[in-house]
């Protein structure tokens, strides 16, 4: 999960410990970290935010794809601002969905569950 609110990671952490017992959760709150944990863990998933301070997730999103070792993991981005640019943009980048904020238990199993 890579958001700058870490209120908002840790009740998504949770969410999607109900969805799953054996998906495991890990937080950034900027890109530097997300850059730090991808190269620790390998995940399969990342929970982008698009609307974060210094380097946003479209940015973030667009990175990750470039690289030959990170393009093959799943994106999916998450927003307050859900506008058609932003979620055309994102899906451009890479991502797979893009969720609008807040986003339900429903929502992050519909999600997550066909990834498993």
């Amino acid at each position: 999960i890579i958001d700058d609110e870490e209120s908002f990671s840790e009740l998504l952490s949770e969410m999607i410990k109900i969805t799953s017992d054996t998906i495991q959760t890990f937080t950034a709150s900027n890109a530097f970290e997300a850059g730090e944990l991808m190269q620790k863990i390998k995940p399969d998933l990342i929970l982008l935010d698009l609307m974060m301070p210094n380097i946003d997730g479209f940015t973030i999103c667009q990175h990750i794809k470039d690289n030959e070792d990170t393009k093959n993991i799943n994106i999916i981005a998450m927003t307050g601002n859900p506008t058609d640019d932003n979620v055309a943009r994102i899906i451009k980048a890479g991502a797979i969905n893009c969720l609008a904020k807040p986003i339900s238990l429903k929502e992050i199993n519909a999600v997550i569950s066909p990834l498993l």
